[in-house]
C-alpha cells in the first residue's frame, strides 16, 4: 500500500472499511455490556454503570484526542517526506500522554470516591460503581493507550491489524462478560474485569504491528511498548503471588512465581528466536507476563467462590 501512488478512493476505502468497522464492534460491545449488567445482575447495577460512563470516557478520549492529533500530523509530515519530523510527533504524542496517564492514573486512585458522589452516586449505587472501577483503576493505562495505539498502527500503514485487535478485544469482552457475570456470579465487578481483559486483547494484538515489515515508527517506542504493556500485567502478577502467599495458598503463589521467572520464560526464550527471528525477543516478557496474568486471574477467580 502506497499512500502517495495509489489510487485515493482504493485507498479511502482501505482505511475507511477498518475504522467502520473498529467503530460499529466498539458500540456493539458497549450495548452488551450494558444489556449483559442489567439482564443478569440487576437495575442498581446499570444505574452505576451509568454513573461511571463518563468517568471511562474521559480516560478513552485522552487516547483518542493524542492519537488522532498525533497521528495527522505524522502522516501529513511524511506525506511531504520530512520523516524525522513525522517521527518526532508520534514521540511526542506518546511522552505527553504517559505524562497525562500517570496524573490521570493518581487522581483517579486518590479522588474515585468523590468523583462517585460528583457523579451522582448514592448509598445504594456507590458500592456498585466503585466494584467497576477498581479493575477500571487497576488497568488504566491500556484503558488510556488501547485506542491511541491502535490510532497510530492505522496511520503506520496497517489499518486491519488495528481492526483486527479491536474486534478480538469485542469478542473477547462479550464473551467473558457472559461468563464472568452469569456463571460466575461476579456482578457489575465482572463486566469490568471482561472489558480491561478485552482491551489487553486488543493492545496485544495491535503491538504484533511492531514485530512486522509494515512498521515505520520510530524504534524507540517498540523498545518502549514491549516494557509498558508488560508492565501492568506483571504488577498483578507480582501482586497476586504475594497475595496468595500471606493467605497461605502456597501452591497458587508458587505456581505463579515459577511460571513468571523459570518455565514460561525459558520456553519463549528458546522457541520464539526459532520461528519468529531474533526480534521475537523483544516481546517474550509480555507474552509470560499476559499469559500468568490468566492464570493469575483464574486463581483469583476461583478463590472469590
Amino acid at each position: 500500500m502506497n499512500l502517495l501512488k495509489d489510487n485515493l478512493k482504493t485507498l479511502y476505502l482501505r482505511f475507511l472499511i477498518p475504522s467502520l468497522g473498529s467503530a460499529m464492534v466498539m458500540s456493539i460491545y458497549t450495548l452488551t455490556d450494558a444489556i449483559v449488567i442489567g439482564k443478569g445482575v440487576g437495575s442498581d447495577d446499570l444505574a452505576a454503570l451509568s454513573i461511571t460512563t463518563p468517568l471511562l470516557c474521559i480516560l478513552i478520549s485522552r487516547g483518542i484526542l493524542f492519537g488522532v492529533g498525533g497521528s495527522v500530523q505524522m502522516s501529513v509530515n511524511r506525506g511531504i517526506g520530512d520523516t524525522k519530523k513525522a517521527n518526532r510527533f508520534f514521540t511526542l504524542s506518546f511522552i505527553v500522554l504517559a505524562l497525562l496517564t500517570v496524573l490521570l492514573w493518581i487522581t483517579y486512585v486518590l479522588g474515585m470516591p468523590v468523583f462517585l458522589r460528583m457523579m451522582g452516586a448514592n448509598e445504594t449505587l456507590y458500592p456498585y460503581a466503585h466494584s467497576y472501577m477498581h479493575y477500571i483503576n487497576l488497568f488504566l493505562p491500556i484503558v488510556v493507550f488501547s485506542n491511541f495505539i491502535a490510532i497510530f498502527i492505522r496511520a503506520d500503514n496497517d489499518p486491519n491489524r488495528a481492526m483486527a485487535g479491536v474486534i478480538l478485544g469485542g469478542v473477547v469482552n462479550i464473551v467473558l462478560d457472559i461468563v464472568f457475570v452469569f456463571p460466575l456470579n461476579m456482578g457489575i465487578a465482572g463486566a469490568a474485569l471482561a472489558s480491561v481483559i478485552g482491551m489487553v486483547i486488543q493492545v496485544l494484538v495491535v503491538a504484533t504491528h511492531f514485530l512486522s515489515e509494515k512498521n515505520g515508527l520510530p524504534s524507540f517506542f517498540n523498545e518502549f511498548a514491549n516494557g509498558f504493556i508488560a508492565f501492568l500485567p506483571m504488577g498483578v502478577n507480582l501482586l497476586a503471588s504475594y497475595y496468595f502467599q500471606a493467605i497461605l495458598c502456597v501452591k497458587q503463589s508458587l505456581c505463579i512465581s515459577l511460571c513468571r521467572n523459570i518455565v514460561l520464560s525459558s520456553v519463549c526464550i528458546l522457541v520464539f528466536p526459532t520461528f519468529l527471528g531474533a526480534n521475537s525477543l523483544w516481546v517474550v516478557m509480555p507474552v509470560v507476563e499476559l499469559v500468568v496474568l490468566g492464570v493469575s486471574m483464574g486463581f483469583l477467580i476461583n478463590k472469590r467462590k
